[in-house]
């Protein structure tokens, strides 16, 4: 993820939701967040077409549906 400085200059002080489209490690949305912060935005939403995995991780995260994980069959 990559905001250069004329991008970063458009965030500092505003307020600013996450928005992916599905969020299971974390790992993007942890960046989002990272990046944001650095930047100086205040995250006041975050946001997802779907989670997956442990439901209750995701509590805090606006989504329109959750997908379990499938165990493989045997």
């Amino acid at each position: 993820i990559f905001l250069d400085a004329r991008d970063r200059m458009l965030c500092d002080g505003k307020r600013i939701a996450l928005v992916d489209d599905v969020i299971s490690t974390g790992s993007t949305l942890h960046a989002m967040r990272e990046l944001m912060t650095r930047s100086g935005a205040k995250i006041v939403a975050e946001a997802a077409v779907f989670t997956e995995g442990d439901a209750q991780q995701w509590a805090d995260v606006i989504a329109l549906g959750h997908l379990p994980l499938m165990e493989p069959s045997t």
